[in-house]
């Protein structure tokens, strides 16, 4: 999938999940007579739009990880390989090999 793609079914994406189809108003439906049920004061109107989910995407902050994480998926990653934690290369941000 292409970049390009992916940003056209993430638009259709959130585009056709704010647009209930049949089984969504089924769904807020019965939760409109589930709660209607038991309510307590019965004058009180209970539609089945109340139980319209809204869905927004939400941006998480990217997480800059601490020393602490990782030099733990260092040696997590050393033990998986079996390889003494020393002998790993290591790499620059740059991307050169440190010596």
């Amino acid at each position: 999938m292409t970049y390009r793609q992916f940003c056209v079914w993430h638009r259709w994406m959130v585009e056709s999940l704010n647009q209930p189809d049949r089984h969504d108003y089924y769904a807020m439906q019965i939760a409109a007579e589930v709660r209607r049920t038991i309510l307590q004061n019965k004058r009180q109107s209970i539609t089945p739009t109340d139980f319209k989910l809204e869905w927004k995407p939400v941006k998480a902050a990217p997480k800059k990880a601490t020393k602490e994480e990782i030099e733990a998926n260092k040696r997590r990653w050393a033990a998986f390989l079996g390889v003494p934690l020393e002998k790993m290369r290591q790499i620059k941000p740059d991307g050169t090999l440190v010596e």
